[in-house]
């Protein structure tokens, strides 16, 4: 291989194109960035108490010793993962491992191989000793990292290879990863089959992506030059590759998650080649997200979620529509709600559930997602000291152990919990879930099902099942694990001839939603607080219509929404630094504890006399009130069961005709 540097296009066209890229896109995409930085909490990754650690599991990483890709090491290594990396400079990575040993982390491994991204036949080189190593007999994870600032920022080099000249920051940030992305693909194949789990390939891309452009005319070469051109180009080209590669797992039935993203604003080597002002390096400290963050960002949809989505993707609709709508719904609609609720509160007390002078339920099971922590660790709380066993679906069993461990040195002896892993973002981790608890010995019988777990989230997100997060989790996979679990609970009531009950954790903002089917799952011009308010819709009119048709087959199970109250709880952090810090310390001011909302949530369930007779109704503090007008019309009930029966649908399992309850309910899932 031979290098070179041409100097492409006249100057004055260069310096044009750079000064529109650099400065006019540079700072569209740095302010806007900022501003995101501001209102969207950073995602945190709790190593010490909420992740299992990932033994015998391996990564191959590209770079890995400076910035961004240092921060990732430190944090896979916690994990206890086996990490091989792929470095240019070995003696410099062997002294960076080093300094993380120094730190006290001593778990993992780290495995160090020659790579020249500049160089295609070093990239298969280091793919071939990869995969003939006894580290690469498998691969979990490929974190596609390294960029090389120099050959991207300073100048233009063009590499000479096989007679094929390519651009030095393309091939680098690209089309090397492109490479050995294909090379490593089959053994990752061959892993997610053997662990039946899905392995993950990360792009570290950039939000300079979004004002790229890419022209297949000059896609290995230039005609005038432009360094933050390019390198758009190239986090651009990270994102169609992770879109595309999705496509094809998915089409293949391949388990293989992929995605790119952006690690935010972040200070690390590259400013050194800007040339930025040392007062300005002290500014950007001050104000820019440290590359552990930048770290945590990356890995945050790796190591918190069983799935991941294919790839980052833009919220639908034009940035000024977004804003507009939710402005709209969380500054004009918002305020509306919380002053209803805050005068209601003010005059109206919280229920009281006097749990001493409760009869016991020894016998009895509830079912019931989220874990023990906000309104969830009341909840637990009080069904453990009636004696309930409670089957919990969390998306982590450590952290969900710990709140069991509180409740229990409160003196709570009585009750039994077991856990089971549920990730609502996939239905096929409810299905599953639903399969084991109904294999469990506890889940012999349900006397309850608590629908409580629940998001609320500024960040554009869409599921592996291809729906926006906040709809699925909320509403479409609690809908599906009521239907899975209905025939135990319909053979629990006749078997003890009491009513058994579900619950929908639902909230008054259900008055500010509006169903449309035309955007139900997905959305057009897309914000996150109108979705969760039509998921709370959602849950109100499922309650409802579950009723009817639980009441016209003569089934003894009764369904309920209950809106909880107004409470300062974690669900606020998830709003941002807004939430964080402003909305979250005035509302621990004035708003009812999570012990008033564990109340208001089991009240209709626990003193039969209000729930008894008042099934499918909408509850707040105890009482019937009225709800959204669009959960009383019949058609929109009909055509939203009917819409999330389609769903929710398993294209995998043959359909049977008798269905899981009767044919009278319209469910037509396959038995487990």
């Amino acid at each position: 291989m031979a290098t070179c540097n041409l100097t492409l296009g006249n100057m004055l066209q260069r310096i044009v194109k750079e000064f529109w890229y650099l400065f006019i896109c540079g700072s569209y995409v740095a302010i806007t960035g900022y501003i995101k930085d501001l209102f969207i909490n950073l995602p945190v990754i709790d190593i010490k108490s909420r992740l299992g650690k990932r033994t015998g599991q391996v990564v191959v990483m590209t770079g890995g010793t400076r910035g961004i890709g240092l921060g990732i090491v430190k944090k896979l290594l916690q994990l206890d993962y086996t990490i091989i990396l792929g470095v240019q400079n070995m003696a410099v990575s062997v002294k960076r491992i080093t300094e993380i040993r120094k730190l006290g982390i001593t778990g993992g491994n780290v495995k160090l191989i020659s790579l020249d991204l500049k160089s295609l036949d070093s990239v298969r080189q280091f793919a071939n000793a990869v995969l003939t190593s006894k580290e690469g007999e498998r691969i979990d994870m490929l974190v596609n990292n390294v960029i090389d600032s120099s050959c991207c920022v300073r100048h233009h080099e063009l590499m000479v290879e096989h007679k094929t000249i390519t651009r030095a920051s393309f091939q680098v940030n690209y089309l090397s990863h492109f490479l050995l992305t294909n090379l490593l693909v089959s053994r990752m194949k061959e892993t997610a089959a053997k662990k039946n789990e899905p392995c993950q390939i990360i792009y570290t891309s950039s939000s300079s992506q979004r004002t790229a452009c890419i022209d297949f005319d000059e896609l290995e070469t230039t005609n005038a030059y432009s360094a933050a051109k390019r390198y758009g180009e190239s986090k651009l080209c990270f994102v169609v590759h992770a879109k595309t590669l999705q496509k094809k797992f998915r089409k293949e039935g391949i388990n293989i998650h992929c995605y790119a993203c952006h690690p935010g604003l972040v200070l690390t080597d590259l400013v050194h080649f800007l040339k930025i002002p040392g007062f300005l390096l002290h500014l950007g400290n001050l104000i820019l997200r440290s590359p552990d963050d930048a770290a945590s960002a990356i890995l945050y949809p790796a190591l918190t979620r069983e799935w991941v989505r294919g790839s980052s993707s833009s919220p639908p609709g034009n940035l000024i529509w977004r804003f507009l709508k939710q402005f709209w719904y969380f500054i004009i609609c918002g305020i509306n709600i919380c002053a209803r609720d805050a005068v209601k509160e003010f005059f109206m007390k919280a229920p009281v559930i006097e749990i001493e002078k409760l009869e016991k339920r020894s016998n009895q099971v509830v079912v019931m997602t989220g874990g023990p922590r906000g309104i969830g660790f009341d909840i637990v709380k009080k069904l453990l000291q009636l004696d309930y066993t409670v089957i919990l679906g969390v998306r982590n069993i450590a952290a969900s152990e710990n709140g069991i461990l509180e409740i229990r040195h409160l003196g709570i002896t009585s009750g039994r919990v077991k856990f089971l892993n549920l990730d609502l973002k996939s239905l096929r981790s409810v299905r599953k879930f639903a399969n084991e608890v109904l294999a469990s010995t506890e889940g012999s019988r349900i006397d309850l099902l608590l629908n409580n777990a629940g998001i609320v989230s500024p960040s554009y997100e869409v599921t592996q099942d291809g729906y926006e997060s906040i709809f699925q989790v909320n509403y479409l996979s609690h809908f599906l694990l009521t239907n899975l679990l209905l025939p135990r609970m319909r053979d629990t009531a006749v078997k003890k001839n009491e009513s058994c009950h579900i619950l929908n954790t639902s909230s008054d903002t259900n008055r500010g939603g509006s169903i449309d089917f035309n955007e139900l799952e997905t959305s057009k011009v897309y914000s996150s607080v109108k979705c969760y308010y039509d998921s709370k819709l959602c849950q109100v009119i499922h309650a409802k219509t579950l009723e009817k048709k639980l009441g016209k087959e003569k089934i003894n199970i009764h369904a309920y929404s209950v809106h909880p109250g107004i409470i300062p709880t974690e669900i606020w952090n998830d709003v941002g630094c807004l939430g964080r810090f402003l909305i979250l310390p005035v509302m621990k001011c004035i708003c009812r504890t999570t012990n008033d909302a564990a109340n208001a949530v089991l009240y209709p369930v626990l003193i039969p006399e209000v729930g008894g007779n008042c099934g499918g109704e909408y509850f707040e503090n105890g009482k019937v009130e009225p709800s959204n007008p669009q959960a009383n019309i019949p058609d929109i009930q009909e055509r939203l069961w009917a819409r999330s029966l389609e769903l929710t649908r398993d294209s995998n399992s043959p359909e049977q005709g008798d269905g899981l309850v009767t044919k009278g309910l319209g469910i037509t899932y396959a038995n487990l």
